[in-house]
């Protein structure tokens, strides 16, 4: 029988372990400006995201 295994690690193709199979992917914030640049909170949002630890 499979099954999910969501919470088993994985080792990505660029080496970064995860602990569990939850994780961000890609999306449209819609933080950017009318001439589709960041904005400061665009900015803060993904500084916080990258320091955070994989998988949890």
């Amino acid at each position: 029988m499979s099954y999910l295994q969501v919470a088993e690690p994985i080792t990505l193709p660029c080496g970064v372990t995860v602990k569990n199979r939850f994780v961000k992917s890609a999306l449209s914030e819609t933080m950017a400006t009318d001439d589709h640049q960041p904005t400061p909170l665009f900015n803060r949002l993904y500084h916080t995201w990258a320091q955070a630890v994989p998988g949890l």
